[in-house]
């Protein structure tokens, strides 16, 4: 399981690096579009305007030398044409490295769920725990219940077909990790990330009994991705009405949508149930996502801009 979260994060790295790459890429590739398209611009604007100076006196003074310049006018013309032809090459060049940009940040949605390795907690009403996910620090402040599980080795998710569904492709089996609680704390519990996260995922297991339902009530409206019973007491899906989520021993995994900094609910009493929260995708670092938007920016600062010289 260790080997499997070195590889993940091995395979976020290298998706970091190479949109840090190929931003880097972009912006090169423009400055040099930049410097060819102005050099072979203004080459052929003086070329061609000396030779309208000189057509009348050529005309009038060496009638015949009219064939050499109706030579040197299709040259400067043939020069246009093939300047036009490498402008149009390069423009398709570019918009191919911004494809391979925005596939590969399409790509990452589909990379297997992270979920979080918790790292520490400390019991109590209320309690805290702490832990990171894809690198983005995530501390937690609510209730923590004495069964809780933070050295990899939690059977709660199970099987795995319970949590995985929709935008979910992991269970959080893979890390092992589950917080406990039994809603013996009145305030409100609340997750924190250290980076706002893009469509978080948020696992729930065992909520509630079938004689005796519970819930959790957030401050931001979920979505259910996936449910099924769990392998200690069977049960069924959670299912969602609005912000809440219920349960009569009730398992699967919701998601809230946007880019989300804290996830906080209430939550009803029962004998105790866990949860643990994750991101369906690799979270690029921040400085990967700015090198891109730099490049796609000038390519489309590039763009606009040949397009008004096109038209002039």
């Amino acid at each position: 399981m260790r080997k499997m979260k070195r590889a993940r994060k091995q395979q976020r790295r290298s998706l970091d690096e190479a949109i840090k790459a190929l931003g880097a890429y972009l912006i090169v590739l423009k400055s040099v579009s930049d410097l060819c398209d102005e050099s072979l611009r203004a080459l052929l604007t003086r070329f061609a305007g000396r030779l309208v100076v000189t057509a009348p006196l050529l005309t009038a003074t060496f009638p015949g030398h009219q064939t050499r310049y109706r030579d040197l006018t299709g040259y400067a013309r043939t020069i246009s044409q093939r300047l036009n032809i490498m402008r149009t090459k390069l423009i398709k060049l570019e918009l191919l490295f911004a494809c391979i940009v925005v596939g590969l940040l399409a790509s990452s949605s589909a990379v297997a769920t992270t979920w979080t390795d918790w790292t520490s907690a400390t019991n109590g009403d209320p309690g805290s725990a702490a832990g990171t996910l894809s690198g983005v620090g995530v501390t937690y402040s609510g209730e923590v219940f004495s069964n809780k599980v933070i050295n990899g080795t939690a059977s709660n998710w199970a099987p795995n077909s319970s949590f995985i569904g929709g935008t979910v492709t992991d269970s959080p089996s893979t890390v092992g990790d589950i917080i406990t609680l039994r809603g013996a704390f009145t305030g409100t519990n609340t997750v924190t990330f250290a980076s706002p996260i893009l469509n978080p995922v948020f696992a729930i297991w065992s909520l509630g009994q079938p004689r005796l339902p519970a819930s959790f009530t957030f401050d931001l409206a979920p979505t259910l991705e996936a449910g099924g019973p769990n392998a200690n007491f069977g049960g069924s899906s959670i299912t969602v009405s609005n912000n809440t989520v219920s349960g009569g021993e009730g398992n699967g995994v919701v998601q809230f949508n946007g880019l989300v900094s804290s996830i906080s609910w209430t939550d009803t009493p029962e004998n105790y149930y866990g949860f643990t929260v994750g991101v369906a995708g690799a979270i690029p670092e921040p400085s990967a996502y700015l090198v891109m938007l730099a490049g796609l920016g000038l390519l489309g600062f590039l763009a606009k801009r040949r397009r008004i010289e096109d038209r002039d």
